[in-house]
């Protein structure tokens, strides 16, 4: 099986390192107001990690 980014061990092994906590990540909660300014953060080198538009 092949997920978006890689082979199903890639993801199991991906997986088990994250519940180790061995791997970092880092979301951005965008709120909608805010949506497309932070379109343009990516272009800028200015996004780190994900962002995730919230809509509450």
């Amino acid at each position: 099986m092949v997920t978006f980014w890689g082979y199903y061990t890639d993801l199991t092994e991906v997986l088990a390192l994250a519940g180790e906590g061995r791997i970092k990540h880092t979301v951005t909660p965008v709120e909608l107001d805010d949506i497309n300014a932070r379109l343009e953060t990516p272009t800028h080198g200015d996004a780190i990690g994900r962002q995730v538009g919230v809509f509450a």
